[in-house]
């Protein structure tokens, strides 16, 4: 109970992104974020008579963490289906791992910044969230307008963007390509 409310939060945070200008976060995305949370509290669920086991599960979990944004959002989601099973069939380790593999996949998407962030005197622009997949490069370009302005351009993924930014806004977000 004391880590469902947290992951439900989680959901509802990325569900309310869905559409949001520059963030690509859409329906799957969320189902993936469900999907994360919920073997997050299979973990700890089928983990707690073992809780030694269960926290020895959190380092190998950690190091799978940082590698698994990596590959394709698919396959992540085929390795959560897996850890959850595995957490089921032998408990300890394997339900820290997947506590630890749901919620940091979570924490991942939930913390993921849009592609543009517009401020009053700056802009800075990314390669898009993890889970686009994105060429081993990106590049961005912009310049300053009258008025204290940005505009330029972005590359997420495959795609070419432009951007606008006023007052600090991110006034405009297309494709440009």
């Amino acid at each position: 109970m004391l880590l469902g409310l947290p992951m439900l939060a989680a959901v509802v945070v990325v569900a309310g992104r869905v559409g949001g200008t520059a963030r690509f976060v859409t329906w799957p995305i969320v189902s993936f974020t469900v999907l994360a949370a919920t073997v997050a509290l299979v973990g700890v669920w089928v983990g707690l008579d073992r809780p030694g086991l269960l926290a020895a599960g959190v380092l190998p979990g950690l190091v799978v963490s940082y590698v698994l944004p990596a590959a394709p959002v698919m396959v992540v989601a085929v390795v959560l289906v897996g850890l959850a099973a595995l957490a089921v069939g032998v408990r300890g380790i394997a339900a820290g791992m997947a506590m630890t593999i749901g919620a940091t996949m979570v924490v991942a998407v939930v913390m993921q910044g849009p592609a543009v962030e517009c401020r009053e005197s700056s802009v800075s622009s990314s390669s898009g969230p993890w889970w686009v997949p994105s060429p081993s490069s990106s590049s961005g370009s912009g310049t300053s307008v009258a008025g204290g302005g940005f505009s330029g351009t972005t590359q997420v993924g495959d795609h070419r963007y432009t951007y606008a930014c006023a007052d600090g806004q991110l006034m405009r977000f297309e494709r440009a390509d």
